[in-house]
Formats: C-alpha cells, sequence, structure tokens
C-alpha cells in the first residue's frame, strides 16, 4: 500500500494495539496458543484479529480461515491463532455475562434501597424485620365445651362422716349435688376434708 493512500486516515500499528504498554487479549492469547513464533507474521495476524473481532464478536472457524487467508505463516500452521481467537471469544462473552450480572445485581440493590426509603422497610418484610406473610396456621377460636353434660345422678364419692350420715358435705347416698347451672358446662364440686356431719360456716359452696 503506497503511503500517499493513507493521508488523511488513522493508521494503527501493532503497537496501538497494547494499552498503557499492556498487550492486549488477543496478543496475550497469540502468545499462549503458540502463535508467535519467528515473529514475522505475527504483528499482521494481530492486527487482523483484532479487525474481525470489531466487526464479528464470535466468529466460525470457517469465518476466521477466511479472515487470515491474506496473512502467510510458515511456522505456526495458523492452529495457533484458530485457537487463540476461540480463547478471545470465550474470555470476552464470559466478562461481559458478569458485567450483565453485576448491572442486574446493582439495580436490584437501588430499588430495595428505594423501597426501603420510601417505606420505611423492604416491601417483603414488616416493620419487625420479619415477613408479612400469613401465620400459614389455623386461626385459634375459642371452641365450645364438647363433653358430656354433668349428670347430677353420676355416682359420687361416699360420705366418710360419722355424725347424721352426711359426710363429704355429701347427701347420704353418695351423689354429690350439681353445680349451679351457667353458662359454661356443669363441673362438680371437689371432695373437701372428711365432713364431721354438719355443714362448714357459710353453709355449702
Amino acid at each position: 500500500m503506497p503511503a500517499a493512500t493513507t493521508a488523511g486516515s488513522e493508521v494503527r500499528t501493532v503497537e496501538g494495539l497494547a494499552a498503557e504498554g499492556t498487550p492486549s487479549d488477543v496478543q496475550r492469547a497469540l502468545v499462549a496458543n503458540g502463535a508467535v513464533q519467528c515473529g514475522f507474521c505475527v504483528p499482521g495476524l494481530a492486527m487482523t484479529v483484532h479487525d474481525l473481532l470489531e466487526g464479528n464478536h464470535a466468529p466460525s472457524e470457517l469465518e476466521t480461515r477466511q479472515a487470515l487467508c491474506g496473512n502467510l505463516c510458515r511456522c505456526s500452521g495458523y492452529r495457533g491463532v484458530l485457537n487463540a481467537v476461540r480463547e478471545v471469544v470465550t474470555s470476552r462473552a464470559e466478562s461481559a455475562d458478569a458485567a450483565a450480572q453485576s448491572a442486574a445485581d446493582a439495580e436490584a440493590a437501588a430499588a430495595d434501597a428505594e423501597a426501603r426509603a420510601a417505606g420505611g422497610a423492604a416491601p417483603e418484610q414488616a416493620a419487625g424485620g420479619y415477613p408479612q406473610d400469613a401465620y400459614p396456621g389455623p386461626s385459634y377460636e375459642a371452641q365450645p365445651y364438647a363433653g358430656q353434660p354433668y349428670d347430677e345422678q353420676a355416682p359420687g364419692p361416699g360420705g366418710h362422716g360419722n355424725g347424721n350420715g352426711h359426710g363429704d358435705y355429701g347427701n347420704g347416698t353418695g351423689h354429690v349435688p350439681a353445680q349451679a347451672m351457667h353458662d359454661g358446662p356443669r363441673i362438680p364440686h371437689q371432695p373437701g376434708p372428711p365432713g364431721n356431719g354438719t355443714p362448714p360456716p357459710g353453709g355449702l359452696a
């Protein structure tokens, strides 16, 4: 190419691929995959691969071979160059995925912080720090007494008194009087101390 034809154009050489003295990923991959032998053709190969990947981020092997057809190499046999291209494509794809995931995490964190600032707590938590999910168990409700009503004629404890036969404040028959009617179930009186035939002060409970 005559130098005069580059007038007014930007000319980039292999030295311009490095960033602040650090070789580019293409240059590093060419070295790692053994594509650098005598060094005569590698500058042109590096420039060609850079140009290829700028326009095609994931070229096939056939597309890579077609792009390299104008570069002659008698040392590496092009296999190292093809492997280097594949390595760069994989590395750049992984970096792009990691960057996208990082951006998504940052966006989610920003949304969560905005929700906390607006409502004082994250949407999924209550003020006390516990999830606002409803209690999964059945709600507690007072259940009516399901037992059998107390039978006034049910046998009670026998009298132990020696007075007039009315032990344990009983009636001499072994039957304990039922408790007065109320809204709840009937519950028998509990046995008291042995009777002496006379009721306690204040009458029967």
